[in-house]
């Protein structure tokens, strides 16, 4: 029983689920081997612009890998930034096994090398978590020691307990109703992202959900926002886009006010390259 309430968590698929026409799509796979241990694949995409105005690095949902979950943000190199986007450990080609804590080591181990090695994070460096990649992308960027880097962490359709994301979800299907009380006991809230929220030091926190999400629930938001440090911090929901639709649907605006807040934020002064 343990091992199903922690299988709600991680549902990684290893074959690619959309294949891409390289002439059709400018991208580079990247392999990490962080630490010695397995690696670690990434894929990053460029602008489609003839200059990259800044870099995306996107913590992908609980379930199938990349090739997939691309499709949430890759609409912005359209609007001239680089986008990359990583399998976990056990997702995809990355190799290893699944859980918080490596997902989270992953996750470093991403930004870092974004940091280290693309040269548009120097111009505007963000990060986005989706569902189970928004309670992974806390802790990964409260220990990341180079976080002020970042000038904006987008959370978008996330919670901020595991236990109470598990009840959730047990709730929802008639087979695990009557067992729903034991997500309380049978899932650790180790790495709980609520636990982290205090050493987040990012200059801009961006909090996103449909109310009717029925995956994670809307009331998660604004319980997320009144726990996050800081000034810079804002909150968008939509009655009506469902899970992790904020930034799919037209009607939210999503996109369009995404795309004037990240090109608000000034161009690092630090940054000479082109």
């Amino acid at each position: 029983m343990f091992l199903a309430c922690s299988q709600v968590f991680f549902q990684p698929t290893k074959e690619p689920k959309y294949l891409l026409d390289r002439e059709q799509v400018r991208y580079d796979d990247i392999y990490l081997h962080p630490s010695g241990k397995g690696k670690i694949h990434a894929r990053l995409f460029h602008s489609r612009k003839d200059t990259s105005k800044g870099l995306i690095v996107h913590f992908h949902g609980n379930a199938e890998n990349l090739s997939s979950h691309f499709l949430h943000f890759f609409w912005i190199t359209n609007e001239g930034y680089d986008y990359l986007v990583f399998d976990y450990s056990g997702y995809g080609e990355s190799e290893g096994l699944p859980s918080r804590r490596q997902a989270i080591e992953d996750g470093k181990a991403v930004l870092q090398y974004s940091w280290d090695s693309i040269p548009s994070a120097k111009k505007r460096f963000f990060v986005v978590g989706q569902s189970l990649g928004g309670a992974l992308v806390v802790p990964a960027v409260a220990e990341w020691p180079l976080q002020n880097k970042i000038d904006m962490l987008i959370l978008d359709a996330t919670f901020d307990r595991y236990p109470r994301e598990a009840r959730r979800v047990m709730a929802a299907h008639w087979i695990s109703w009557p067992f729903q009380w034991l997500g309380w006991l049978l899932v650790s809230g180790d790495e709980n992202p609520k636990d982290f929220y205090p050493r987040i030091q990012v200059p801009h926190t961006l909090v996103t959900h449909c109310l009717d999400d029925k995956i994670v629930d809307g009331d998660f938001a604004q319980e997320i926002m009144d726990q996050l440090p800081g000034k810079e911090n804002r909150l968008w929901t939509f009655p009506v886009c469902g899970h992790t639709g904020f930034f799919h649907f037209p009607r939210t605006q999503g996109r369009r006010k995404l795309m004037k807040l990240m090109d608000s934020i000034f161009v690092k002064p630090s940054f000479n390259g082109g």
